[in-house]
């Protein structure tokens, strides 16, 4: 009769292998999406020039909000919102007003531009401010500051599209 640890070591090494199996496949698969991405996103903006120049050239007036629009929408970052504070913060020297990080989420398109709602986007971005106490640590009145980088801290919890 094998010895029962042998058993379970056998059946551990298999589970193993197979789980980094999974990971380098659903690694790649990601690889695929995100080149495919890039490569919708190109033919988004060639077909935004496309229609920008033939409504310029024809003197045409078109229904579409803006030009590029889309395309711009598509550039927004994306990630949780903890992950956008800390993007920010990381480009912005470290610190920023709270203010400022939750109007920018307006600009980007995370938050809706609703200004009867911009108290709340400041509340929000205050709560989420003070549930990570480890990224982020109270510097005066209406600013944060991220905290030294380390395992879950600073731009290493945000991987821009690129």
């Amino acid at each position: 009769m094998p010895d029962r640890n042998d058993t379970f070591l056998g059946r551990a090494r298999d589970r193993l292998q197979k789980l980094a199996a999974d990971i380098a496949q659903l690694e790649a698969q990601e690889e695929g999406v995100r080149r495919r991405r890039l490569e919708l996103v190109d033919q988004v903006r060639d077909w935004e020039r496309a229609v920008s120049l033939y409504s310029e050239a024809m003197d045409v007036e078109t229904t579409d909000a803006a030009p590029g629009q889309m395309s711009v929408a598509l550039d927004a970052p994306s990630g949780t919102f903890a992950q956008l504070v800390s993007k920010y913060m990381g480009d912005h020297g470290g610190q920023a007003k709270i203010a400022d990080i939750a109007r920018w989420l307006v600009d980007v398109g995370r938050l809706p531009n609703d200004p009867k709602k911009h108290g709340q986007y400041y509340g929000r971005v205050y709560t989420t401010l003070l549930r990570h106490p480890d990224r982020y640590e109270f510097v005066d009145k209406g600013l944060f500051r991220l905290k030294d980088e380390g395992p879950g801290n600073g731009p290493g919890i945000f991987e821009a599209d690129g």
